[in-house]
C-alpha cells in the first residue's frame, strides 16, 4: 500500500532519516500514490544527496540530463555523477 508506505517514510524523514529522503524522492519522481512532483522529489533528493547518499546525487544528475523539474543541464549532470562516483 503505497500511502501507508509514504506515510512511514514521511515519519523517519522527519527524524532526518536520509535513506527515507531519498525514497520519498522516487516517490514523488515516479508519482508511486502520488502525483508525479518533480520540485519535491528534488528536495528531498538533494537533502539525501548533502549528507552522502551517492544514489540520490545520480537521481539529481539524470533530472538535469532529462530536464525533469529543472532545466537539462549537461554540467550539473556531470557534476553530480562525479560526485556520485566519488563518494561511491
Amino acid at each position: 500500500n503505497h500511502e501507508v508506505a509514504r506515510a512511514y517514510f514521511e515519519r523517519a524523514a522527519k527524524l532526518q532519516h536520509t535513506i527515507s529522503h531519498y525514497v520519498l524522492g522516487k516517490i514523488y519522481k515516479y508519482g508511486q500514490g502520488v502525483p508525479i512532483d518533480y520540485d519535491r522529489a528534488q528536495q528531498y533528493f538533494h537533502f539525501a544527496a548533502e549528507r552522502g547518499d551517492s544514489d540520490a546525487m545520480v537521481e539529481i544528475g539524470n533530472n538535469y540530463k532529462n530536464g525533469w523539474g529543472v532545466p537539462i543541464d549537461f554540467h550539473q549532470q556531470a557534476q553530480y555523477f562525479q560526485r556520485a562516483s566519488d563518494t561511491g
